[in-house]
């Protein structure tokens, strides 16, 4: 009987310590990895500038023409200009899409 009790008394404080664990402490981790992931994009986003070739996530390929605060004019083709948000561009590419 008293080892059933000590069982009982374990696996009620494992419990508590997972509980604490997967409530807590993996909540405060993510949230930093989190952060981190978002100043990551922010400084990619603050150093875009007119002339880049960037990618879109839409899959869209252009040149920066104009830039106004978080709005950004993409060049996708001589003479056709798009307006979308400056987050929605994923990443720069060497080469220029447009003929």
């Amino acid at each position: 009987m008293i080892i059933k009790e000590k069982v009982l008394w374990i696996f009620i404080v494992l419990m508590i310590i997972a509980s604490i664990y997967s409530g807590i402490i993996i909540p405060i981790l993510n949230r930093k990895k989190m952060k981190e992931q978002q100043e990551k994009v922010q400084r990619f986003q603050d150093k875009l500038k007119i002339g880049d070739n960037v990618l879109t996530a839409t899959g869209i390929y252009g040149r920066i023409a104009k830039i106004n605060k978080n709005v950004v004019s993409l060049e996708i083709s001589k003479g056709v200009l798009i307006n979308m948000d400056k987050s929605i561009i994923v990443g720069t590419t060497k080469d220029t899409m447009i003929n």
